[in-house]
């Protein structure tokens, strides 16, 4: 009796490990030819189960002969569009703009009762609403109304709804993730706040959560009738405030309109060459001030352009330039220099472009070039002037 108790517990065990090696879709909808591993590991286990005569070996290498195959068969599925549509098949339309496809539905033997049942579990009574039904090779049933029979969404109702974030999980069941503590970006000292406002300890919570939200405290000042607050935010194009205002007659929440960070994190320049009005005597200079503290400079660099293309014909790396005199600019620009040689007296007309990289190794750029030179035949000129650079976003 002991030794069935064994046995069986050990078949269990190692059928567990078979299920999650063979990951997480063979518990989710099954293709067929996991459906048909799933049966064979079922028998497999249950012959050695029911017969102590058999030993245990005897049902350990068949199932692991079927766990190998399924491996195997898995990865040549995963690699190979040819062997995944052999042995799982390929997605079929039922429905295309409206009209059944009736050699389709009769290949894959699905009746009309099945089909509009399962066009009624998606909410949909009238098939002329159906852009696309489309049979999976799991055998479930996608569903794609015309774009006029989809609900309205927010964007469609030109409504900007609050911003959802996952929730981290920090306790559950009276234990504590020092690992999501950290990815919430929280410590044990801000813990240890929250649940002295709760009078709890960790062993007594069920479940305490963080959201991904960015959140701050607005604190009035002197004269009460402006409200400031600060919060830790990660880098990204723009964001959306959304404000709650708490009085005597209840809770207001107002999404206010996006903040764009270029405009947060532009960088203003200016920019001359060597020969023109500040007695800069290497003509082939190409200076260029920045309104950034010098210790937020990775690096700087020109690009140039010929005029009217967006192809690089060379780049210059550009260096502090102590001796520039910025009173004509203003001391709150850094200039830095470029040489660019001969290019100079090349024919052609050229733009130049600049590229900053930040200490925190956040690249900007401008929308328009930050200067120009141009020369043909004894003809020669120059432009250059301020401009603004912005955040280059991916």
């Amino acid at each position: 009796m002991i030794m069935s108790y064994v046995r069986t517990i050990a078949l269990y065990l190692v059928l567990i490990v078979c299920v999650r090696l063979m990951g997480k879709r063979q518990i989710g909808e099954m293709e067929p030819t996991e459906f048909v591993v799933t049966m064979l590991l079922a028998n497999l286990a249950a012959i050695p189960m029911q017969d102590g005569a058999i030993p245990l070996y005897s049902g350990l290498v068949p199932i692991l002969t079927v766990l190998g195959s399924e491996l195997v068969l898995s990865g040549l599925i995963l690699y190979s569009v040819k062997f995944r549509q052999l042995l799982c098949g390929k997605p079929v339309i039922l429905i295309e703009n409206g009209k059944l496809m009736q050699d389709n539905l009769r290949r894959t033997r699905v009746t009309l009762d099945e089909l509009t049942g399962h066009l009624r579990e998606k909410d949909v009574l009238d098939i002329t609403a159906v852009q696309y039904a489309i049979l999976e090779t799991d055998g479930n049933l996608s569903v794609f109304p015309f774009p006029k029979e989809r609900p309205a969404s927010a964007k469609d109702a030109g409504i900007h709804p609050k911003p959802q974030f996952l929730p981290v999980t920090i306790v559950e069941d009276g234990f504590l993730s020092r690992e999501n503590l950290g990815r919430a970006g929280k410590d044990e000292a801000w813990l240890k706040q929250v649940l002295q406002e709760h009078r709890a300890e960790i062993a007594d919570t069920l479940l305490l959560t963080v959201d991904g939200a960015r959140t701050a405290d607005f604190r009035p000042d002197e004269t009460g009738t402006r409200w400031t607050a600060s919060a830790e935010l990660p880098l990204q194009e723009s964001y959306t405030p959304v404000v709650s205002f708490l009085s005597d007659s209840g809770r207001r929440i107002q999404t206010l309109d996006p903040l764009s960070t270029d405009e947060l994190l532009s960088v203003e320049t200016a920019s001359c060459w060597g020969g023109d009005l500040y007695n800069l005597p290497d003509r082939s200079q190409f200076y260029l001030g920045l309104d950034l503290d010098p210790k937020q400079v990775e690096s700087l660099e020109v690009v140039l352009r010929e005029s009217g293309s967006n192809a690089e014909l060379a780049r210059f790396p550009m260096t502090a330039a102590a001796d520039f005199p910025t009173e004509h600019f203003g001391e709150s620009y850094t200039f830095y220099a470029a040489d660019l040689g001969d290019w100079r007296d090349r024919e052609g007309h050229y733009e130049v472009w600049a590229e900053l990289t930040t200490s925190g190794g956040l690249l900007l750029t401008g929308l328009n070039s930050v200067g120009g030179f141009s020369q043909s035949g004894n003809t020669a000129g120059t432009s250059s002037g301020m401009e603004t650079l912005r955040p280059a976003w991916d």
